[in-house]
């Protein structure tokens, strides 16, 4: 599996409808919404991704339990567009949990989820199995 860094967070995306989709989807799969913010300037957002995507466990587990969506800060937008509706971000990538109804259940760094120069397996395992669906 090759990661290819424009295809992770593209600052071309409409955020709001992509978020609007998100939060149809929660609605009628009783998931909550995973919102990971980042960008493909962000070696620690790149790692992440990897991260989950080279676990199948992990992938898995986020998926049952989430609808996930990418959005794009950085230098190649200047409109911080749905980002607006949401507490201010300590660094990146990070995560907001929402319920259907687009309420922040959680702000979540993602630094807390590291250990060394990636992440910590059981700590990224614990984060996805506290949202479970229809939970």
């Amino acid at each position: 599996w090759h990661l290819k860094a424009q295809t992770l967070y593209d600052p071309s995306r409409d955020s709001y409808l992509d978020l609007e989709n998100a939060l149809t989807e929660a609605r009628v799969s009783r998931k909550k919404v995973l919102v990971e913010v980042g960008g493909d300037w962000c070696p620690w957002c790149l790692r992440l991704e990897r991260f989950v995507q080279d676990d199948p466990a992990l992938r898995a587990l986020r998926d049952r339990n989430f609808v996930a969506i990418k959005v794009y800060w950085g230098p190649k937008n200047t409109d911080p567009g749905v980002l607006t509706r949401f507490p201010k971000i300590p660094g990146y990538p990070h995560y907001f949990v929402l319920d259907e109804n687009h309420r922040v259940l959680q702000s979540k760094d993602t630094e807390e989820l590291e250990f060394g120069q990636s992440y910590d397996r059981e700590k990224v395992r614990s984060f996805f199995a506290g949202w479970p669906a229809g939970g």
